[in-house]
C-alpha cells in the first residue's frame, strides 16, 4: 500500500544464490512500513554453504526507529545447525545481536557434540558468549541483561571423559569489562 506518508507491505517467496563456492536457499519472508521506518526480514530454515561446510538457520533481521530518530538493528538467529568434518557437530544454537549506533550487544548458545577417540568422549558441552560494546546496560530478552560495555564473556562447560582412567569437568569462562574511569579493562579467568 503507498500513501502520502510512505509504502507499507510484505512479501514471501523463495531465495535461491549461487556463484561458485558459496550458495544460499530458503525462504524469506519480509515486512517494510517505510513511515514508521521499520523493516523486518524472516528467513526460515535457510541453508548457506560456502566450500562445502553447510550452516542451517532461522533468520530474522529487524530494523526499527527510535523516538530520537536513530534505527536499530536486530539480528536473531534460532535452530542454528553445522558440522566441522565429522568431529564437531551443533544443532539448535542460538542467540541474539543489536546493533545501534553506540555499538554492538548480543548473546550466543551453542551445544556441539564431539566425536573423539575411542576411549575419550567429551559430553555435556555449552557454550556461550556474550557481548556489549554499547555504554549502556542491554536487555536482551527477559532473562539475559548485559552489563554496561565494553564487557564480554566466554563460557565453556564440559565433562570429558577417559576410558576407565577418570573424568574431568567443569566450566572456564572469561571474562572482560571495563569499570567507568578505567584506562585499561581488566581480564578474569
Amino acid at each position: 500500500m503507498i500513501s502520502p506518508t510512505g509504502l507499507v507491505g510484505s512479501f514471501t517467496g523463495t531465495v535461491s544464490f549461487a556463484v561458485p563456492g558459496v550458495s544460499l536457499t530458503g525462504v524469506v519472508s519480509a515486512e517494510i512500513d517505510t513511515a514508521a521506518g521499520d523493516v523486518l526480514i524472516d528467513g526460515n530454515d535457510l541453508t548457506f554453504t560456502v566450500a562445502g561446510q553447510e550452516i542451517t538457520a532461522d533468520v530474522t533481521l529487524e530494523r526499527t526507529a527510535a523516538a530520537d530518530g536513530s534505527s536499530r538493528i536486530s539480528v536473531t538467529l534460532a535452530e542454528l545447525s553445522f558440522s566441522i568434518g565429522s568431529v564437531v557437530s551443533v544443532s539448535g544454537a542460538s542467540g541474539s545481536l543489536l546493533i545501534a549506533a553506540d555499538g554492538i550487544a548480543g548473546s550466543f548458545t551453542a551445544t556441539p557434540v564431539f566425536t573423539l577417540p575411542d576411549s575419550m568422549t567429551l559430553t555435556a558441552v555449552s557454550i556461550r558468549i556474550d557481548v556489549n560494546t554499547t555504554p549502556g546496560a542491554v536487555v536482551l530478552s527477559p532473562s539475559i541483561t548485559l552489563p554496561a560495555g565494553p564487557y564480554v564473556r566466554a563460557e565453556l562447560s564440559a565433562t570429558l571423559t577417559f576410558g576407565t582412567l577418570g573424568t574431568l569437568a567443569g566450566t572456564l569462562a572469561f571474562q572482560r569489562s571495563q569499570a567507568p574511569g578505567e584506562r585499561s579493562p581488566p581480564s578474569s579467568l
